[in-house]
Parts: structure tokens; sequence; C-alpha cells
């Protein structure tokens, strides 16, 4: 990455200004796919940060961002400036609702919390104790699609008393309203959340992990009102540089599936994962550190495979960070 120390008198005019400056960063990946157009496919972006510090505790962040592929900049910078006890961010940022508010597995989503679409986001984020409460709302200045005006929030909160945790989330758009509680029973870790939509469907999770040594194992449950209930199991175990994974799924109206993804570490350089999901498919590769870029090799049934997420097909990559 690399750093620009600015000095204009434009930012020393802020009171209290301290520092300012500018970094470049990034990763690019070029490799060749046998199901691309043309074969050869590149992926990347360019990120340049400006953050300018003061000697209140206030300090301010600005990204915009390059995609390398097409050449295309964001639609609008991200502008984030955080105080001691507050954050405003306008731009590309998650709705707060959405962000905050934790599901259990299985549960219905349907008609779940906004998800961005190219609008330009305003959000404060407000944190006092171990409580923190997020409001959100399309500013309606940009968007590809303006689906969502102003008046329409999202608002979020978490925290922690005692031995629970907590989020809460309520989108005004889809009248969508969810809250969560999570707490520790010995070795056992244990949440319930609660979803209820705009056309009054209930969704009900609980989930239960826990370990026995090198094993890990959790399950969960969802009772749906407007959907067919879903639970499931995974288990997990690692040791040295071995780790195995595998989980089941299913739900009340018939539907099942199982998958297993097994990782090993040659050496700090050299890994090599597979898998196999029933309603996906198969996938393998391996990957090699060569200083700070990573090329890989791999093949698979399905696009975005596996922890690298490799594409369909097979394939052969080199990514390096700037």
């Amino acid at each position: 990455m690399k750093k620009v120390l600015l000095t204009t008198s434009a930012l020393v005019a802020f009171a209290g200004y301290a520092a300012a400056e500018v970094s470049f960063g990034g990763e690019v990946t070029v490799g060749y796919n046998d199901v691309e157009e043309n074969g050869i496919f590149l992926d990347g972006s360019l990120d340049i940060t400006g953050t300018a510090e003061f000697d209140n505790g206030v300090s301010v962040e600005v990204t915009y961002g390059l995609d390398l592929y097409d050449g295309s900049f964001d639609n609008f910078p991200t502008v984030t400036v955080t105080t001691p006890w507050a954050t405003l961010t306008v731009g590309d940022v998650e709705y707060a609702g959405t962000d905050m508010f934790e599901m259990v597995d299985g549960m219905d989503d349907t008609h779940g919390f906004r998800e961005v679409n190219d609008e330009l986001v305003v959000r404060v984020d407000v944190t006092f104790g171990g409580f923190t409460i997020g409001v959100s709302a399309d500013t309606n200045l940009y968007a590809s699609n303006n689906s969502y005006p102003t008046n329409e929030l999202s608002i979020g909160a978490m925290g922690e008393f005692g031995a629970f945790s907590f989020t809460a989330g309520y989108d005004q758009s889809e009248d969508m309203i969810g809250v969560s509680v999570g707490t520790t029973f010995g070795n056992f870790e244990v949440d319930l959340a609660y979803l209820n939509n705009t056309h009054d469907d209930d969704s009900i999770g609980l989930g239960v992990a826990t370990t026995f040594g090198d094993i890990g194992v959790s399950a969960y449950y969802a009772f749906n009102s407007g959907d067919d209930d879903g639970y499931g199991l995974s288990v997990d175990y690692a040791t040295g540089p071995v780790t195995i994974g595998a989980y089941w799924e299913a739900d009340s109206g018939g539907y099942s599936n199982v998958g297993v993804d097994v990782g090993y570490a040659v050496n700090d350089n050299i890994s090599v994962a597979a898998g196999y999901d029933q309603d996906d498919g198969a996938y393998i590769y391996g990957l090699m550190m060569v200083g700070d870029a990573t090329v890989g090799a791999g093949w698979a049934e399905y696009t975005e495979a596996g922890d690298e997420e490799i594409r369909e097909g097979v394939s052969v990559w080199l990514t390096m960070p700037f």
C-alpha cells in the first residue's frame, strides 16, 4: 500500500487539524479459465482512501474505488466521520438493521431486510456503554433503483448485558422487525431469534453450538409460519494442518442437502482444499504463496466454490496485492 502525506492549506484550515494522509491499495487477479469467454479473466480493484485526524478525537475518511476489470469508478465516494461517541457514514454503507440483526440459520427471510443497491445511504451509529444503536436511510440523491425514500428508516441495535448479548433490527420499508439473544451455558452457546415481516409471517430460530476437544458441533431449528421449517447440523474438525467440515441442511417440505469440505496445509506457503455439495457439485484447488502474491490452480463444478470462491471450470490464476 502506497501512502502520500498531505499538508494543503485547505486541510490545515480545520481547527485542531493533526495530520492527513492519502493511501492507495487493492489487489488484482489475472488468470485462465476454460469456461470464460476468450479464456483469460481479469479482476480486482484500486481503493483511494484519504484520512484526516483532529486533536479533539474526530477523524474523517473518504474512500473512492476503481474497478480494474471494467475501468469504472464508484458511483460516489464514501465519507465516514468518527467521533468518540458516534460515527456518521454517507455513501456505500450497509443499512443498520440489516447489518446489526443476527438471524439463526433456517429462518424465513424471503421478505428480508433491505440490501444496498447502488443507492447513496446515510447512517449514524451511536455507542454508549456496551450498546450501539444505528439509524440509516436512503438519501435519494443517487440510485440506480430509487425504491426507498428517505422517510423509510432502517434501525439496528446490538450490545451486551451480563451474560447475554442481543441484536435487533427494524426496517420500515418492509415493516420488518427482528430480535435475537445469545448466551453461554457451560460449554454450550445458545442463540434464539425472532423475525416478523409485513405479511405478518413469524419465524423463530434456535441455534446451539459446542466443542469437544478438536471437534465443533452446531445445530439449528427454525419454525417458519410463512414457509417450511428449516433445520440442520454441522460438524467441524481441526488438528494440525488438517481441517474437515461436514454439514446437513433440510426443511419440513422434503428438501435435503449434504456437503463436506477438507483442507490441508502442506506448509506455511502451500495448501490444498477440496469439497462436495449435493446441490452444487465438487471442487478442488491448491494455493501457493510467492512473496505477497498467491498462485492458484483448481477445478469446480460451480462458481464461488470453497473458501477461495473459485470459478466454475478449470482455472489457473495469480493474485497480487498492492
